[in-house]
């Protein structure tokens, strides 16, 4: 489940809720929503560690089926969050890549996506393209930094279409994948010698007699 909270606090429930005054904070493993509500309170150790307030009244709590519950007073009550269109179309595109992160790993070291639009805006990213974009350039840099130990600085990114960049993207995961093989064989063929070498002190009862 997901801990939203409000960036200003209002203690209160409201009949309608936008993603403009939420915060993403933390993906939380709970069982219910109670069980949600009371892993992000400041006396569990755990949630007090990561320097947030307690979830209280008028924060949202999303569950594992994607839907929004708003705190209230006593218990929760489903709400539907407000967002522009872009900010709703970049939300979806976000969350759909981390369900199927989820179901890869089994809910075991997912490596998820912040989906808040406003953690994206502070990387000039707003829309799905943009987002696309900023996806491919960094899998780009970081797997060239990889295999080659720099940055591609020489590469003109702003210049790119979406297509070619991710093209490129692809491209270079290959070159990756093929590196990692070849350093897979080579570790192998490393191995073989020394297996052939080890020949056992006794091979059966005759030779021991």
């Amino acid at each position: 489940m997901r801990i939203l909270q409000r960036s200003i606090p209002t203690f209160e429930a409201t009949e309608s809720v936008s993603i403009d005054q939420l915060e993403e904070c933390t993906w939380i493993k709970a069982d219910s929503l109670e069980d949600a509500f009371s892993k992000s309170q400041n006396e569990d150790s755990a949630w007090a560690q990561k320097n947030q307030r307690s979830t209280s009244v008028g924060d949202i709590i999303q569950d594992d089926e994607g839907n929004f519950h708003q705190v209230h007073g006593i218990g929760f009550e489903p709400v539907t969050l407000e967002m522009k269109d872009n900010q709703k179309a970049l939300f979806d595109h976000i969350q759909r890549i981390n369900n199927k992160e989820l179901e890869r790993s089994g809910d075991r070291c997912a490596l998820l996506l912040v989906e808040h639009p406003h953690h994206w805006n502070k990387s000039n990213v707003h829309t799905v393209e943009d987002f696309r974009r900023n996806m491919a350039i960094s899998e780009i840099s970081d797997t060239y930094k990889y295999i080659n130990g720099i940055r591609p600085r020489f590469i003109k990114f702003d210049s790119m279409s979406l297509e070619e960049l991710e093209s490129e993207a692809d491209s270079i995961r290959k070159q990756l994948r093929k590196m990692w093989l070849q350093e897979k064989e080579n570790l192998r063929k490393e191995k073989e010698p020394l297996e052939k070498e080890e020949t056992p002190l006794v091979t059966s009862l005759a030779d021991f007699l």
